[in-house]
């Protein structure tokens, strides 16, 4: 089985809009849904706003994924997949999972570029 720590190793984010309107609009929307959410559900079933944190004195919404999924789970649909090679190049996350954690479609995070056409305006 994997270590605790190994079971709660994450990758995460932290986005600010440097105090911008747009970003500050966004973040208070966050917080209305999840307020939403709590009078329809009840707060007692709803857990605790995380998202909205600070970066310096800006507001900033703060996001993490879990690298590995309990191998309970598995039996919920859960497939096993391994590690791509531009996160894992030395294979060291895939032997941290032990036998009791896996890596699942559930972990995996897509990273995308701004790419620019070769008029260097327009962006794909």
């Amino acid at each position: 089985m994997g270590s605790p720590h190994v079971r709660h190793l994450r990758q995460s984010l932290t986005l600010t809009g440097f105090n911008t309107s747009t970003f500050q609009s966004v973040s208070e929307n966050i917080g209305a849904v999840h307020d939403l959410f709590g009078r329809f559900i009840g707060k007692d079933s709803l857990q605790a706003l995380t998202c909205i944190g600070g970066f310096g004195e800006y507001v900033s919404i703060d996001m993490s994924n879990r690298y590995f999924t309990p191998r309970r789970e598995e039996t919920l649909g859960a497939t096993e997949i391994p590690f791509s090679t531009d996160v894992d190049p030395h294979g060291f996350l895939g032997k941290a999972a032990g036998s009791g954690l896996f890596h699942s479609d559930e972990n995996v995070v897509h990273y995308y570029e701004r790419v620019f056409k070769d008029n260097d305006e327009d962006y794909r």
